[in-house]
Formats: structure tokens, sequence, C-alpha cells
């Protein structure tokens, strides 16, 4: 599952062309785009309409966490870093229910996957990189399992309110403070 913007710096080309070798290897393998419209839809779309087992659902979705709950892999390949901004959400979203996630290795990823702990990252426009990895979550349950627990886990101890507002208390008190020392 993808869920975003339908912009190529996101990677759909990418994930479009790694689909088929991910098919190949695990020929049950459906690949849902949860797409916000943009001006590149229309060339993502007639590439995707000659793709085997692809969904594209353009119309909002009433419950995303409940959607990417439902899926088995998230993938997110963007492009380049700061494709958007740090951290993205999206993959944030896919872990804090569980969903093991493979992205590449940029900058807004960066921010929250731990690689080989949370999930798998791959080097950017690469689509057999990116079908390796997906296979790899897809094929091997204890692997599946493991980013999905670690994913969870990772949102709440680092990327939740509690850890947002130690971080911010702890700024203050630093700043606050920086004068009397």
């Amino acid at each position: 599952m993808f869920a975003g913007r339908a912009e190529n710096v996101r990677g759909l080309d990418t994930l479009l062309a790694a689909f088929p070798l991910v098919r190949a290897r695990i020929p049950g393998a459906r690949l849902r785009l949860l797409l916000i419209p943009r001006p590149e839809l229309p060339a993502i779309l007639a590439r995707a309409g000659t793709a085997e087992a692809v969904e594209v659902v353009t119309e909002p979705v009433t419950d995303l966490l409940a959607e990417l709950a439902a899926a088995q892999v998230g993938a997110w390949p963007f492009k380049f870093d700061y494709t958007t901004s740090p951290p993205a959400m999206a993959v944030v979203e896919a872990m804090s229910v569980g969903l093991p996630v493979v992205a590449t290795d940029v900058a807004c990823v960066r921010a929250v996957l731990q690689p080989g702990v949370t999930g798998l990252a791959v080097p950017p426009a690469r689509p057999a990189a990116l079908a390796d990895a997906l296979v790899t979550v897809l094929g091997d349950e204890i692997t599946w399992r493991r980013y999905a627990r670690a994913g969870v886990r990772s949102v709440v101890e680092r990327l939740g309110w509690d850890r947002a507002a130690a971080v911010t208390a702890e700024a203050y008190e630093t700043t606050a403070y920086a004068h009397v020392r």
C-alpha cells in the first residue's frame, strides 16, 4: 500500500516498476494506491492501468488508519530528500497501526524509520531493490511481525506526545535556566 499525494517525486513510478517484480515472486500480491489527486495523476493512472493487480483509489478514505492496518506492507519510495518535510507522517501513521514499512533512505523517512529495526530502507529510484525489500517483508512472517511490533513501539516511545512533551520541557528548562548557571 501507498498513501499520499499522486506525485512522481514520491516514487510512484518506482513502486509501479517494482510491483511486477514482486508479483513474479509472490503471485497473489496486490498493490493499493490511496492517492490525493495532483497534476501528475493522469500519467500515474495510465501507468498503473497497465499493471496487473493494482487498485487506485482517488476518493478520500473515511479512515486512513484502518486502511493502513488492513494492509500487509506500506511502501513509501520517495525519490529525494525533503520530498515532504520530516518526519514523513504517512510512514509514522503506518507504523502506529503495526504496518511494516519499506521506504527509501531519504531525510524525511530517516527521521522516523530505523532500517532493520522498524522496517527496511532502500536507495531511491531502484525498483529491484524496492521489490526485494517488499518480498522480504511479505515473504517472512517472523520479519513481518518484528517490524510490525517495533514500529508501534517506536511511535509510542520516540514519536508520541509524551516524548514530544518531555523534549519540549527539557528545551525550556535548558533555555530558561541557562543564564543562571
